[in-house]
């Protein structure tokens, strides 16, 4: 049956096309005229501009911030990077402007459409090659994620949410056939990339590592070998980005919000835990006994790491000016708690919030209802779930991660109601039963109480666009 089904590549490309003319036909005049909906993107096409003009690969600055100064931002060069090859590929036909309107819609479907493709391998270890274009078919109705791959979405949100679905792909695999390095190196790699990316990546490394020790608690020594590979491979490549990511008389310089030695002695921080987990290993041969060093190993791990980097250990914000620091947290919706919804808005709350619990109902009877190495991978999944739900209780820029841990969960749950549909029904009403069963699984249900409210956007609130042609240099 599966050989008669289409690859699940031609799949992605088809749902990534469909998803393109969706967005074109809803944000195609205002990204035609530079109309962006978030002022990162801005800045980011403003950064993206001064390195093509001639800045330096480490000159970070926003010069119309703070003027005549600057700011140094906490941003990285990687998602620079397509943008700038796709302005400077276009420029000389249709100008800066016109190659400027190309990158915005080129670069963000770029990475869509290898988000949809990471979704679906990600999902495969446990959907099997048959089930999982329905990852890839859930990730499009994961409408709170998707929108961060609309066009015009050039900041870094989207690099972070495919190199976390990556790893999770890694991951599963590793619980999976725990004697395998291949996919140990490669999510060493990839969560590497994710911290120069940002910040947002140190708790799913976190929830990854403890998934790894609940795998060796449990079962014993056959992960720990992934674990250790995993660790040096982390710190291996965060050593070769600080290369990249700061300038040579700045490499040993504290910087908490951005790429430094900070992230670098964070992932070694890993690497001493996993390493001192693997010399006690022959000594330490039941399940508390492992608990036990486990937690004396992460003891050691963080006391090293504080004395190293007290300031970034205290407070992420230690290092910004207090006031300025309050105006954040007071004004950006993304650094603001979820509860900070209910009084005024509450009915998005259901929006934000009924995919991720969807998914959490579906994790515990799976793990339940699963055995051996099948059952770690769903705790693993419901330990990132558990986590990114927790902190958007902190912050609401961690709820597009519940989104993405959602997608695994909420596809096999799309599957068996796909099963069971085909098994009991044909004809047209097989196909709208399986179309229903789609829009029950996703956002509808409960975007449809903000569309009843006089909202067409999640969160809209009236602001007037800003105009980037009035920017003056």
């Amino acid at each position: 049956m599966d050989n008669n089904r289409p690859g699940i590549i031609k799949i992605a490309v088809m749902l990534w096309l469909m998803a393109c003319v969706v967005f074109y036909a809803k944000q195609g005049s205002e990204v035609m005229e530079l109309q962006f909906s978030d002022s990162d993107d801005y800045m980011r096409l403003v950064q993206v501009s001064r390195w093509i003009d001639g800045a330096s690969w480490y000159d970070l600055t926003q010069p119309r911030m703070n003027p005549p100064d600057g700011v140094e931002m906490h941003w990285t060069r990687l998602p620079d990077l397509p943008i700038a090859l796709i302005v400077v590929t276009f420029q000389d036909w249709v100008g800066r402007h016109g190659a400027t309107i190309v990158a915005a819609f080129v670069a963000p479907a770029l990475l869509l459409l290898g988000f949809l493709l990471a979704a679906a391998w990600a999902a495969r270890p446990i959907l099997t090659r048959a089930g999982a274009p329905n990852a890839a078919l859930v990730t499009l109705m994961a409408l709170p994620l998707i929108v961060k791959f609309g066009p015009g979405r050039l900041d870094h949100h989207n690099w972070q949410l495919l190199l976390a679905m990556l790893v999770m792909g890694a991951l599963l695999r590793m619980l999976l056939r725990p004697n395998t390095r291949g996919p140990a190196i490669l999510a060493g790699g990839l969560g590497a990339l994710s911290l120069w990316v940002g910040m947002e990546a140190l708790p799913w490394l976190l929830a990854f590592c403890l998934t790894l020790v609940a795998s060796w608690v449990s079962r014993g020594s056959r992960v720990l070998n992934s674990a250790v590979t995993f660790s040096s491979s982390l710190f291996g490549f965060c050593l070769l980005i600080l290369l990249f990511a700061r300038p040579p008389g700045d490499w040993l310089v504290t910087v908490c919000d951005s790429f430094s030695i900070v992230y670098v002695g964070f992932a070694g921080a890993i690497f001493v835990f996993w390493g001192a987990l693997w010399l006690v290993a022959g000594v330490v041969n039941t399940v508390g006994m492992r608990l036990v060093a486990s937690g004396l190993s992460a003891v050691g791990a963080v006391t090293i790491l504080s004395l190293l980097f007290p300031g970034c250990i205290s407070h992420p914000y230690e290092q910004v000016d207090p006031q300025l620091a309050r105006v954040w947290v007071s004004n950006i919706k993304e650094v603001r708690s979820l509860l900070t919804l209910v009084p005024s808005r509450a009915i998005e709350v259901p929006y934000l919030v009924a995919a991720p619990l969807l998914a959490a109902i579906v994790v515990f009877f799976r793990f339940k209802n699963s055995l051996g190495r099948k059952r770690l991978v769903w705790l693993g999944i419901a330990i990132h779930l558990t986590l990114a739900l927790s902190l958007s209780l902190l912050q609401m820029r961690f709820l597009i991660f519940a989104h993405l841990y959602a997608i695994i969960p909420i596809a096999w749950l799309l599957g068996t109601l796909f099963r069971v549909i085909e098994n009991h029904w044909v004809g047209l009403r097989r196909a709208l039963l399986m179309v229903g069963a789609l829009l029950l699984i996703g956002p509808f249900p409960s975007l449809a109480l903000i569309l009843a409210n006089g909202s067409t956007e999640a969160g809209a609130v009236a602001t007037e666009r800003c105009n980037i042609r009035s920017l003056e240099s």
